[in-house]
């Protein structure tokens, strides 16, 4: 004997407070502000997340457990008003601000361990470096990605990113436009560089444009990448041998040689191919004598960037010379996002016939270049070794001369300048009168959180209450 059917109106008005609550917490998640606070207070490197053998498995694990601690870091700074309020003033999140109290403070102890010569002076400066790093990658990292919700920019992370550093002086990270792109690296290679991100048909394309300073230069991974090393020297060798001529076909056998034509995957699934056209080759015809290659570099020299593509161009114009460039899509725990945005850099032209010393005497520049300023003052103040001077003793290396007190100086500098600006914030939200923080109290902060605790409301209580009333008349 069929069972009664089960009485609708209680089990409508859970499923519709279910829905509605859900759906309110749909909204604001897609709200740019709070999209941007969750994505700030996620960390953008995850240890042992490209370690060999790890996999998808273990990245994604990674993922979803910084997931969770970047919601409950979001969930305590949206619900403190005070740094609710900071946050829209300075575009600081709780986990930048902590990262860098933490890093500066082990810092201070590096230090002090060195100066009680606990450690050596390589350890401490490979240790401040890295936490230096860290902090520089975040920071960095926040800024690019204000450009993914279209929001206006933080004044504090514009002001870190815009610092003038290196050759030509040339700022750590600057907004960028596609136009700026093509005239920069050329308008095949910008298109190249689309198509490789799935945005060959994409016009409104953000780019962010990034120094090549040492601390974040991505081109290195590509030239000391083993198969385009490989591929580099036999070029070379092959310029020496034909007194500097080459020929494309002799570029893509080289290429061929390392793999870098074609994927392999492609190669040993030949058959799925009717014909070789039907191949998506890693190479591609620029033109006018000029052909590129993509592939992604085994190193990870840039935390913020991760696992990014490099492309190299070569032109039978200029055989003996080779142009490298970078880029990466910006994303969020691989999550596609509404704008798209890439990163690139300027390129880097080096020559086949000296390419190790060329990129080596760049490095080395670059790093010289970091700190001018310091360089200028300690020869002001007649430090170092006197010219004509006979003493190649070398001098004994004090806490002055450890990272963050000379090359990496700015860095160490500007990042206090962050927890300062927040610092300023904080003072202003509680001053007495400060009617800018009584406002966003009154019409922002509180109704947006009772709002919230609403939905939840909703949502549980709903939820609750269908499956009660399932449960029940399921049961009668």
């Amino acid at each position: 004997m069929p069972s009664d059917p089960l009485e609708p109106r209680p089990i409508i008005a859970g499923a519709v407070s279910a829905t509605a609550g859900t759906g309110l917490l749909a909204y604001l998640a897609n709200d740019p502000h709070f999209k941007r606070m969750s994505t700030d207070n996620m960390h953008n490197f995850l240890k042992g997340y490209y370690n060999k053998g790890g996999g998808v498995p273990n990245k994604l694990f990674l993922q979803g457990k910084e997931a969770i601690k970047g919601g409950t870091r979001t969930l305590a700074q949206g619900l403190n008003p005070v740094r609710s309020f900071t946050f829209g003033q300075t575009g600081l999140s709780n986990s930048l601000l902590k990262t860098i109290k933490d890093n500066h403070a082990q810092i201070a102890k590096i230090k002090a361990e060195f100066a009680a010569g606990k450690i050596s002076f390589t350890e401490a400066n490979k240790g401040i470096k890295f936490l230096l790093k860290e902090v520089h990658f975040k920071a960095t990292n926040d800024f690019s990605n204000q450009r993914l919700y279209g929001l206006e920019p933080s004044k504090p992370l514009m002001k870190y990113a815009g610092i003038p550093q290196g050759t030509g002086k040339i700022p750590y990270v600057a907004y960028s436009t596609g136009k700026q792109a093509r005239e920069l690296i050329g308008a095949q290679e910008y298109q190249y560089m689309k198509d490789i991100w799935g945005l060959g048909g994409t016009k409104n394309v953000a780019m962010n444009l990034y120094g090549r300073q040492s601390i974040q230069n991505p081109l290195r991974a590509i030239n000391f990448d083993k198969r385009v090393y490989r591929v580099f020297n036999e070029l070379g060798l092959t310029l020496k041998n034909n007194k500097g001529k080459l020929t494309r076909n002799q570029v893509l056998g080289a290429l061929q040689h390392e793999d870098l034509l074609f994927s392999k995957k492609q190669l040993y699934n030949r058959a799925a191919y009717p014909t070789k056209m039907q191949y998506k080759p890693l190479f591609r015809d620029l033109g006018k004598g000029r052909i590129a290659f993509n592939m992604s570099p085994a190193m990870k020299p840039n935390f913020d960037w991760g696992g990014f593509n490099g492309m190299v161009v070569w032109d039978e114009k200029r055989p003996k010379f080779v142009k490298l460039l970078a880029s990466d899509k910006r994303d969020v725990l691989g999550i596609p996002q509404k704008k798209p945005v890439l990163n690139y850099v300027a390129p880097q032209e080096l020559s086949l016939e000296n390419f190790d010393k060329d990129f080596k005497a760049m490095q080395e520049k670059l790093e010289k270049e970091v700190d001018k300023s310091l360089e200028k003052k300690t020869r002001k103040k007649g430090g170092g070794r006197k010219k004509g001077s006979k003493n190649k003793t070398a001098p004994v290396k004090t806490v002055e001369d450890l990272a963050d007190n000379k090359g990496m100086k700015t860095l160490t500098k500007h990042q206090k300048g962050l927890l300062d600006a927040e610092g300023k914030a904080l003072i202003k939200a509680k001053k007495p009168g400060n009617q800018k923080y009584q406002n966003y109290l009154r019409t922002r902060w509180l109704p947006s959180r009772l709002k919230l605790a609403g939905m939840l409301g909703l949502a549980i209580g709903g939820g609750a209450m269908l499956w009660k009333d399932i449960h029940e008349q399921s049961r009668d």
